[in-house]
């Protein structure tokens, strides 16, 4: 009696016995009877996120909270962060001239994405980058006020 290997391709779907009849081979033998197979469990998939938000505008975000904040001079950085999104961007306070950033690393801050979103105050004393993709990645806002002498948050 010949056998046959049927490949699992991923979809399931239920044999009749007259199928298993024809590739068992002659009438004459036994046909196995089969159960039907149990309904396959799906787990529930977490909600899906939204597109990227890279560079995407911040100030609608109303869950955002500070995670990291460093000083530059007389001037302080923060790393916003939204949840709902997780998007991460910079913000900064300081005098005009006062430049901020948000780095973006894939290895745990050895290498990093310099200078996204770079905005630098023009008027008034605050200013913030847009927003960036911070899933699966780290994040830290950076800030230059205007001498050279840079300060980062912590990678977050």
């Amino acid at each position: 009696m010949k056998t046959k290997t049927l490949a699992y391709t991923g979809t399931l779907a239920a044999v009749s016995c007259a199928a298993l009849a024809v590739l068992a081979g002659p009438a004459s033998a036994a046909v196995p009877t089969m159960a039907s197979p149990a309904a396959p469990s799906i787990a529930t998939a977490a909600p899906a996120r939204a597109d990227s938000c890279d560079n995407g505008d911040p100030s609608g975000n109303t869950d955002a909270v500070t995670v990291r904040t460093a000083t530059a001079g007389s001037a302080t950085v923060e790393l916003r962060y939204s949840p709902g999104i997780q998007c991460a961007w910079g913000r900064v306070f300081g005098k005009a001239g006062t430049s901020v950033w948000v780095d973006r690393s894939t290895d745990g801050g050895s290498t990093w994405q310099g200078r996204l979103g770079l905005a630098t105050i023009t008027s008034g004393t605050d200013a913030h980058t847009t927003e960036f993709d911070d899933h699966g990645v780290l994040v830290r806002a950076c800030a230059d006020a205007g001498n050279g002498d840079i300060h980062c948050t912590g990678w977050y």
